[in-house]
């Protein structure tokens, strides 16, 4: 069982995944999960496997990242790294720990940051990576489809 760090400074078992992890690792996922809670709003019992869509997909090598910048997955990487190490930085806990309010903050801070660096990475293009594979993966999803009126 692997342990990640809780706001209490004591370890507690990392979340459990829906399906294996293929491409982020466990720590990666957690904050991918956290950032994705937020991004969408979504509800603790949220069916919809939002982070396990976008890890196969990463898995798989189904992007298409700018021209001019890193692959998809490495930017993915990258950004989870920078996202935690703000957190640790300003609140002293992993990103995957803080409460709500807390991450809202970190995440419109990278929001509002436009076309300014962030963390030698273009602000708007890891708000668009970022946004655009969670709604992907959100709204790709049956349970979405319903929340918008489609009946099959």
């Amino acid at each position: 069982m692997q342990l990640v760090p809780a706001a209490d400074g004591t370890d507690r078992p990392a979340p459990a995944c829906p399906s294996p992890v293929r491409f982020f690792s466990l720590d990666e996922h957690a904050t991918a999960n956290a950032l994705c809670e937020r991004l969408l709003a979504l509800d603790p019992d949220c069916p919809v496997p939002v982070v396990a869509r976008i890890d196969a997909r990463l898995a798989e090598q189904d992007t298409a990242g700018p021209p001019e910048g890193p692959d998809d997955g490495t930017a993915w990487r990258a950004s989870l790294v920078a996202l935690k190490a703000d957190a640790v930085e300003r609140f002293q806990s992993p990103f995957s720990v803080l409460d709500g309010d807390r991450r809202d903050r970190l995440i419109l801070h990278v929001r509002d940051l436009g076309t300014q660096s962030w963390h030698e990475m273009r602000a708007e293009q890891v708000w668009s990576l970022w946004t655009g594979y969670a709604c992907t993966a959100f709204y790709s999803h049956p349970f979405a489809w319903n929340g918008a009126g489609f009946r099959p």
